[in-house]
């Protein structure tokens, strides 16, 4: 998954996502990925926050990385 975000351990302050620890209401640790820094110009709240649906519903092709973007 790190690879997928673009999250490299060894240089976080570079990477596209942060990887980091919360903790659910059950207390219960999970992995999160968080955005390293501004959304780009023009980026917009995906309602839901469920990338994969929207694609979907925009009739958009799977996202498979930055490079396709």
């Amino acid at each position: 998954m790190d690879r997928y975000e673009e999250f490299d351990p060894a240089a976080p302050e570079t990477s596209w996502y942060l990887r980091e620890t919360l903790t659910l209401t059950n207390g219960k640790p999970v992995s999160v990925y968080r955005m390293n820094g501004a959304p780009p110009d023009g980026a917009v709240p995906i309602p839901g926050g469920d990338f994969r649906a929207w694609l979907m519903a925009q009739n958009l092709p799977e996202f498979s990385g930055r490079g396709e973007a």
